[in-house]
């Protein structure tokens, strides 16, 4: 039962195709701010992913679980913790867009 378990945590953080831009690098790591937070107050969290493959302006990472929102375009303003409303989510493995709250 414990090996299923593992064998499906593993699958939920094998590779998922973002857009390029969503990839943010910061002293050699790369990571992806994702939606966090709670259902009263959502906030853009960075989490550190693995870039597998470049192509085009796409790019494959892992380190993130499958379903998991990808906030893409990144505000140049946005940081760890920062409230955020989401506007649009893209369906898909697309990236959902958002925007950062006063």
């Amino acid at each position: 039962f414990i090996e299923a378990e593992r064998e499906q945590y593993a699958a939920s953080l094998r590779q998922h195709e973002v857009e390029a831009g969503a990839v943010q690098i910061l002293e050699g790591k790369s990571y992806v701010y994702v939606v966090g937070g709670s259902e009263q107050e959502t906030k853009a969290e960075r989490k550190e992913v693995a870039v597998l493959a470049e192509t085009g302006g796409t790019m494959a990472i892992s380190g993130i679980e499958k379903g998991t929102q990808i906030i893409y375009p990144v505000p140049t303003t946005l940081r760890p913790d920062t409230t955020i409303k989401v506007i649009e989510t893209a369906t898909n493995s697309e990236p959902p867009s958002s925007q950062e709250t006063e």
